[in-house]
């Protein structure tokens, strides 16, 4: 459901992340804003165009952040600058309740190569995990048909696979962006194998501390 996050190890010291939270209603205009920078620099990394972004109204936008126990979306921030996004929707239905799917997995560019995708990731994996009766999460990986792609698939791809998530198939021509076609691949895995995966959830400060791959 998009993700964007390459490697970025430039200067380091100007650029902190300081707060992992869930956000709100009152992040609306700063989710609108990543979210719509996130489209336009990845368009290939998500389901949503642009252009279907900005006829959003802010109104639905924070609706939509008030979210529910059982929809929610968790975030980076520098100061007040929304700089990361994971956000994560259960299957309403009946036969389908057991399931869950993550979407929106962004890093602004300046804040790549240092941990903050896990560190939000493991946030939301959390929550996720306080779920009952939560089987499976799902999420999707566009595969890589130019260098711009495999640039910002590869490091997320590699911290799904870390975090206990695993392919099951792939949807050919799946998305089209910039007159192209591109696959994805679905990965994942049940909630006690990624939500209760050893090491995979811990506390933030310990997550930043390694300032890792992502």
């Amino acid at each position: 459901m998009g993700t964007a996050f390459s490697s970025n190890r430039g200067d380091q010291r100007r650029h902190s992340v300081d707060a992992i939270r869930r956000l709100t209603d009152a992040d609306a205009a700063e989710f609108f804003r990543l979210r719509r920078e996130a489209l336009e620099r990845e368009p290939a990394s998500f389901g949503e165009s642009v252009e279907e972004h900005l006829k959003t109204p802010l109104d639905t936008i924070a609706q939509r952040l008030r979210g529910s126990a059982e929809n929610f979306v968790y975030g980076a921030f520098d100061g007040p600058a929304l700089v990361a996004t994971a956000g994560f929707y259960r299957e309403q239905r009946a036969k389908r309740h057991h399931k869950g799917t993550v979407w929106g997995v962004y890093v602004a560019p300046d804040y790549r190569g240092r941990g903050v995708g896990r560190a939000v990731l493991t946030a939301l994996l959390e929550s996720i995990r306080a779920l009952p009766d939560l089987k499976n999460v799902y999420l999707s990986v566009t595969l890589a048909a130019s260098p711009a792609v495999t640039a910002a698939q590869s490091p997320a791809r590699s911290l799904y696979t870390s975090l206990g998530f695993r392919s099951f198939g792939t949807e050919p021509s799946a998305l089209a962006a910039d007159g192209r076609y591109f696959d994805e691949e679905s990965i994942g895995g049940t909630c006690a194998l990624i939500c209760h995966r050893p090491g995979a959830i811990g506390p933030l400060k310990s997550t930043f501390a390694g300032a890792s791959a992502m």
